[in-house]
């Protein structure tokens, strides 16, 4: 049993609740049982969550993402339309 380990409110009453039916130790050592395991769940949840900066840079990165393939859409729109001209002005001579 750690000396060190301080319980919370909800601890200590999940605490009471235990002690009358297992005893003073096996409580505490239930109790610090499920609170560790409680904690290292925590810790794995923390690794695969985003935090709010983490949403910030990817709503950074989908605008810039956009912006760039919305530059080469008018840039392939200009091409296929002067492309388009030049057949359509070049296509009758051809036929002739």
């Amino acid at each position: 049993m750690n000396s060190d380990y301080v319980m919370n409110i909800s601890q200590i009453e999940l605490y009471d609740l235990l002690k009358s039916k297992l005893g003073n130790r096996e409580a505490r050592a239930l109790v610090e049982f499920v609170s560790d395991s409680v904690s290292e769940k925590m810790q794995e949840h923390k690794l695969v969550l985003a935090t709010k900066e983490d949403i910030k840079n990817l709503e950074v990165r989908i605008e810039s993402s956009f912006k760039d393939q919305l530059k080469w859409l008018i840039v392939l729109m200009m091409g296929f339309s002067s492309l388009i001209l030049a057949l359509v002005k070049f296509l009758p001579l051809v036929n002739a």
